[in-house]
């Protein structure tokens, strides 16, 4: 709990990993003790729990699809706004 309200404190400046430590804060914490050998980590010693079957690199079959939401969003979203004539002739040439 006390590493996840650090790592997501709305203040950038506050936040857990942004302190002069930068990420040494977040290997450091007590969370991590006896768990995170990042040594071991680094040198890709360490065998990870689950591999997920991927077929290619484009691969996204074990993420979720949000294929849905994006239809509905389609439908209900409003087109831009037109800039004035003013406004677009300030980005003529770009």
């Amino acid at each position: 709990e006390d590493i996840i309200r650090k790592l997501l404190t709305p203040n950038p400046m506050d936040r857990l990993g942004s302190l002069a430590g930068g990420e040494e804060d977040i290997k450091r914490h007590s969370w991590f003790k006896g768990i995170l050998d990042n040594d071991r980590v680094v040198k890709k010693e360490i065998t990870a729990p689950w591999t997920p079957t991927v077929e290619d690199p484009l691969d996204a079959s074990n993420f979720d699809s949000y294929d849905d939401i994006e239809e509905a969003e389609k439908k209900t979203k409003k087109p831009p706004k037109k800039l004035k004539i003013a406004i677009q002739k300030r980005y003529e040439g770009f």
